[in-house]
């Protein structure tokens, strides 16, 4: 799910000196669909949110989900 993620650099991005407007041209977009980004009303592309992490100094990390608490399936005995 992008969800986290997209959380995530919205903070960043908020939290950053950076205007709406220079992040919009850093990342081609037009400054409503930041605005909207901001807003949590607009997601970003798989490549649009790799660029703005760039430009965040960020990096975006995929890694394996946790077992959530759940154990594994015992295996029968013979």
């Amino acid at each position: 799910m992008m969800a986290p993620i997209m959380n995530d650099l919205r903070t960043a991005a908020k939290a950053s000196s950076l205007s709406q407007a220079e992040i919009s041209r850093a990342l081609g977009l037009v400054p409503s669909q930041i605005c909207q980004f901001y807003a949590g009303t607009r997601g970003l592309s798989v490549e649009k949110a790799e660029q703005l992490a760039e430009f965040l100094g960020l990096e975006i990390v995929a890694r394996p989900k946790g077992n959530k608490g759940k154990s594994k399936p015992k295996k029968k005995g013979k």
